[in-house]
């Protein structure tokens, strides 16, 4: 009599229990599944920053680049250039050079 009553109090005491800790557990898997799709969301939204911001970065670096790359060969071009002429009026002054040293040697 009494252990049966005691087994049936027990009973509904552990049945209480048991549906208080399932709402109490679906209660926060709600509160954290709610959490975790703000983090994501915040997460998502700083990556796509980053991206905008890491490819306007790179474009502009690109820019930059190009423009020291024509720079330089602009310069280099124009160095190359005065060698070129420099280096024709060497062998031009040469050529007139060995004409007379030739001429020269022809008269004696």
């Amino acid at each position: 009599g009494v252990l049966e009553e005691f087994i049936l109090v027990f009973r509904g005491v552990l049945e209480e229990f048991i549906m208080v800790f399932r709402g109490v557990l679906e209660e926060f898997i709600m509160v954290f599944r709610g959490v975790l799709e703000e983090l994501i969301m915040v997460f998502r939204g700083v990556l796509e920053e980053f991206i905008l911001v890491f490819r306007g970065v790179l474009g502009e670096f690109i820019m930059v680049f190009r423009g020291v790359l024509e720079e330089f060969i602009m310069v280099f071009r124009g160095v190359l250039e005065e060698f070129i002429m420099v280096f024709r009026g060497v062998l031009e002054e040469l050529i007139l050079v060995f004409r007379g040293v030739f001429w020269f040697s022809e008269e004696f």
